[in-house]
């Protein structure tokens, strides 16, 4: 599964309480995107296996937690289209090494989808999310 990811793509993560610009996140010429911490709580990456299209998407996070002896999990991962009111859920994640893989999430249709993570870091709640633009 790792070797698949080679063809993905970065997208910029903004956790839960930061100035939310509403414009979704952006590839560079290199596919991705990184950022660093907003609250310095984690700092998140998240890449998508093959190209991110309408439809069931494959997605790999890995999280890290900015203070030492700090442990970060995941605890929950949904998709919401604002515009719409869509919402879906992952087939399935899984942790796998120091990564999540989100499997099979339906992003149903083409426009901008807020992906979420709803996380604790050494047992405080915290949230990323993620605002792509699916073509």
């Amino acid at each position: 599964m790792r070797a698949s990811l080679a063809a993905g793509c970065l997208l910029l993560f903004t956790c839960a309480g930061c100035v939310d610009t509403g414009a979704p996140a952006t590839l560079d010429a290199a596919g991705g995107v990184d950022a660093p911490p907003q609250q310095g709580l984690t700092r998140g990456r998240l890449s998508v296996r093959g190209t991110l299209a309408a439809g069931a998407n494959d997605f790999e996070l890995t999280l890290a937690a900015e203070l030492p002896d700090e442990s970060t999990r995941l605890d929950s991962f949904t998709a919401l289209m604002p515009g719409h009111g869509h919402r879906a859920t992952p087939g399935a994640i899984e942790l796998a090494g120091d990564a999540y893989e989100i499997e099979a999430l339906p992003l149903s249709m083409s426009g901008v989808w807020r992906l979420t993570g709803e996380l604790q870091v050494n047992g405080r709640p915290d949230t990323i999310w993620f605002d792509v633009d699916v073509p």
